[in-house]
């Protein structure tokens, strides 16, 4: 039986093991000259897309919904296809198939007025840090954005509120920092 005494010196040991390595792969919080906090603020790069139209649409379908649509023994193809769509599982449609799609499978659709374009470039811009996030759930995507240039697909962004994950289609940008700007509650005020 371990005593207190060894527990607590694992304890420490892994926690000094953890802070060794993330310092030695370059994760530390703080300049290691100068012990000074580095900034995070973001550095901006590329737009996420060139468009000329935004698509919004919205489900209220849940977690419950796509489990009682995996449950099924024989799917139909509008099952199939809200499953894939939701879950991020869509590699075997083609996002320009997939945004035809959504209009026949339960999501309502808002046409994003032009007036709000250039709120959508700078949301849907790369936001590069130092540090990031990241969560370990399983997203249920209800929101999706697709974006259009001349009346053709070009991208799709799929956003999952309650955990704060993204899916982009269609860019070559550096997405993994967004979320991490408050771009939710941005795009949440920007569609009502």
């Amino acid at each position: 039986m371990k005593t207190v005494l060894q527990i607590s010196i694992l304890g420490i040991s892994a926690l000094l093991l953890i802070v060794v390595a993330c310092d030695f792969m370059g994760f530390s919080l703080y300049e290691k000259d100068t012990w000074e906090k580095i900034s995070d603020e973001p550095v901006l790069g590329k737009y996420y897309y060139d468009f000329t139209e935004v698509v919004y649409y919205k489900t209220t379908k849940g977690f419950d919904d796509l489990i009682a649509i995996d449950d099924k023994k024989v799917m139909t193809l509008k099952d199939s296809v809200t499953f894939q769509i939701m879950t991020g599982f869509e590699e075997v449609v083609p996002y320009d198939v997939e945004a035809t799609y959504l209009d026949s499978i339960d999501f309502e659709k808002k046409i994003i007025p032009v007036s709000r374009y250039a709120a959508l470039y700078e949301i849907f811009r790369e936001k590069i840090r130092k540090h990031s996030e990241a969560a370990a759930c399983m997203p249920i995507y209800r929101d999706i954005y697709v974006f259009k240039k001349q009346g053709r697909v070009i991208g799709i962004a799929k956003l999952c509120y309650s955990c704060g994950q993204s899916r982009f289609i269609g860019t070559s940008a550096e997405t993994s920092g967004f979320g991490m700007d408050g771009e939710f509650e941005k795009l949440e005020q920007l569609v009502k």
